[in-house]
């Protein structure tokens, strides 16, 4: 049986992976989403914030080649106002990575 200590020091990676979206020219690198995320994500799903769940998912897992996220809180809101069709695929990348089912992906707030 695992310890405490063994859990809080295992210091797991994230998944990473990629997303083709050709109307951005190419190749996006993602990550999943980490738990504080995920659970924000719920919250967002639920109707209980009015944040964008697909730009919520984006602005969080897309990353650089050294796996440092691309996008900066404050760039959620100009993500939103990118047509939906743009960000599904990245978006369907990082909820797969994050182990999430069809179910956790974003439907309530994606527009």
């Amino acid at each position: 049986m695992l310890t405490r200590d063994q859990i809080i020091n295992a210091n797991p990676t994230l998944r990473t992976g990629s997303a083709q979206v050709e109307e951005f020219g190419g190749e996006v690198k993602c990550r999943e989403l980490t738990a504080h995320e995920a659970n924000t994500l719920a919250k967002i799903q639920q109707g209980n914030n009015d944040q964008n769940a697909l730009a919520y998912i984006v602005c969080r897992g897309v990353i650089d080649a050294e796996d440092k996220r691309v996008f900066r809180d404050d760039d959620q809101s100009k993500l939103a106002a990118y047509p939906a069709r743009l960000l599904r695929p990245i978006s369907d990348k990082i909820v797969e990575l994050s182990g999430a089912s069809e179910q956790g992906a974003p439907e309530k707030n994606a527009g």
